[in-house]
């Protein structure tokens, strides 16, 4: 028995588009069932590569890892893979990411990375990143337009109001991290929360603004007959349109769409999203750079609680921060992520003290010809496609 939720994200979703039986939603008209049934498929079989620049981590002997060398080639996808508990975390997580810091930054991260012979890095390498599941930390007067960057030019734009300026309104007159025209009840979080004496505390919306979060005189202010507020409750798509004449602005919302975020509110607090929901936000900031040479983006299983329509997104993604000239690295289970893949570094054979071994390294191409459980189950993936690799 099937039950599909939809259409969409956010406040485009919440509707039951499919309850039935499996034979059923085999025909429905389901954007599930299309990939699962149809020949809908959200990977691209890349070319083969032939490794000339990489960089080099050798002697991991961390956890279960069994004294391995580890290349990775550069200004390509690499997903790492394997069972679950087979030393993919150890190696990427708790050895190259921290061993990489320590080499660029000269920074120690948690307690340093595990130990390993030596990192032999690529002089164009500069920078590292490691986008996790983790949800963003900041304060719940944080939401997606300060994170991306534009409410500043959103209070700035509210500010240059005439009206404003012979009130004497300045840009920190429409934050909600300053006294002046946020409600001083609730002090711009829009909500009041109660303290239970045995259960969790409840948030009630303000009893003096509301929820809004700011004052009455601040909510006269209007652009293009919008309050600060109802520009903040417009989706990222919606306020694309609504600032389609400031490019600072729209190119930053515009981002959210190619990573099928764009049902988001502006202001949505950071502390009410999902961690895939944070990890693909995070992303954002590397969209909007067009030069990514010598950066490694490491990516702990992006695609975790994502559908089939957002995979494809995401691999349409990875690709972008390839091309501008990062070297992507994921640590994933999706079939689809690792077939689109330039590179594998297959990791196991089983979990545990079986496990922490190379068992397969190289183009899905050759992955497929190969004996373990990745390798299996990704030719019986690919079957269909194999002409094309």
């Amino acid at each position: 028995y099937v039950i599909e939720m939809g259409p969409e994200s956010g406040m485009r979703g919440g509707e039951v588009m499919f309850s039935g039986n499996q034979k059923d939603f085999k025909n429905s008209k389901s954007k599930t069932s299309k990939y699962l049934y149809g020949n809908s498929t959200t990977f691209e079989p890349l070319k083969a590569i032939k490794v000339t620049n990489a960089f080099e981590l050798k002697g991991c002997k961390g956890h279960n890892l069994k004294n391995i060398n580890f290349k990775v080639p550069l200004n390509q996808i690499t997903s790492i893979t394997g069972v679950s508990g087979s030393g993919k975390s150890s190696l990427v997580s708790e050895t190259l990411y921290p061993a990489l810091v320590k080499e660029i930054e000269g920074k120690h991260i948690n307690d340093g990375a595990l130990e390993h012979a030596s990192l032999k890095l690529h002089k164009s390498i500069n920078s590292v990143e490691f986008i996790s599941q983790k949800r963003i930390t900041k304060s719940r007067r944080s939401n997606i337009a300060t994170y991306l960057g534009v409410f500043d030019h959103i209070r700035k734009i509210f500010a240059d109001k005439k009206q404003s300026k012979v009130l004497g309104y300045t840009p920190g007159s429409f934050s909600l991290n300053t006294s002046g025209g946020r409600c001083p009840a609730c002090k711009g979080l829009g909500i009041e929360e109660i303290e239970m004496l045995f259960m969790d505390n409840i948030d009630l919306p303000c009893e003096v603004c509301n929820g809004v979060k700011y004052t009455k005189e601040i909510l006269k202010i209007k652009h293009k007959e919008k309050s600060i507020y109802e520009v903040l409750q417009m989706t990222a798509e919606e306020a694309a349109v609504f600032f389609e004449d400031i490019t600072k602005i729209k190119n930053s919302l515009n981002i959210l769409k190619s990573l099928k975020l764009e049902y988001l509110s502006l202001g949505q607090t950071l502390d009410s999203l999902s961690g895939g929901e944070s990890q693909r936000l995070k992303l954002s900031k590397h969209l909007s750079e067009t030069n990514l040479n010598g950066r490694v983006i490491i990516f702990d299983e992006p695609s975790t609680g994502l559908h089939f329509n957002e995979i494809k997104a995401l691999i349409d993604v990875l690709n972008t921060l390839q091309e501008a000239g990062a070297t992507v690295i994921v640590v994933e289970h999706n079939l689809d992520i690792i077939a689109s893949s330039s590179w594998i570094v297959d990791i196991g054979p089983e979990a545990g003290e079986a496990g922490g071994s190379i068992v397969a390294e190289g183009h899905p191409k050759s992955i497929i010809k190969k004996k373990g459980h990745t390798s299996k189950y990704l030719k019986e993936h690919i079957k269909n496609r194999l002409e094309e690799f």
